[in-house]
């Protein structure tokens, strides 16, 4: 009887053990974000820094993490005329788009993940751009290594969920060359570190 009951206790026991998380925390000098945007007549792209950035594992598996991005330090890297290259800058930081100067940082936080095979994942998460966040979906490859986690990740955002209109097709008419397309890439690879 004695035996029953100890074995019973130990079962519960182990029922009711809490399952530890552990953050690792992203390097913002390692980071890549990369940003592509096409249009009517071409495509540029560029970079955004990252300012922080966390992946939460749990019981050994992914589920969740955070990331801040730097809107006031969007880059242009396709435009090597220095005067062109300025000038887009400038645009992109305007209020036609990420409004840098009200907005200075972008967001995304997972709020959901879903295991697509060894590494793989389907992720949502909460995306906000100038003020405003959507729910977004996109596939990423999460691995434990040696020194900690790696991450890639590519996202696709659709600006005018975010109030980005300019040279939209949905809004205005008889843009023709001038039209820009409504969804642009976001390319994501981290490697993070246990916290301390």
């Amino acid at each position: 009887m004695k035996k029953i009951i100890l074995m019973t206790a130990f079962m519960l026991i182990g029922a009711v053990s809490p399952v530890f998380s552990e953050t690792y925390r992203v390097s913002p000098e390692s980071a890549k974000v990369r940003w592509d945007a096409s249009k009517v007549t071409g495509k540029h792209w560029g970079h955004i820094p990252l300012v922080s950035g966390t992946i939460v594992f749990e019981g050994g598996q992914f589920v969740g993490g955070e990331t801040v991005l730097d809107a006031r330090s969007i880059a242009v890297d396709d435009i090597q005329d220095p005067e062109s290259n300025a000038k887009l800058t400038r645009h992109l930081k305007s209020a036609d788009f990420f409004d840098a100067e009200g907005f200075p940082e972008a967001s995304l936080k997972i709020t959901g993940v879903e295991s697509r095979g060894e590494d793989n994942y389907l992720v949502t998460g909460d995306l906000t751009i100038k003020g405003v966040t959507q729910s977004v979906s996109f596939p990423a490859a999460v691995k434990m290594t040696a020194q900690g986690v790696q991450a890639s990740a590519q996202i696709t955002v659709d600006r005018t969920q975010y109030g980005i209109r300019y040279g939209s097709g949905k809004f205005f008419e008889n843009l023709g060359d001038r039209l820009i397309h409504d969804e642009f890439q976001l390319t994501v690879e981290v490697s993070a570190e246990a916290s301390r």
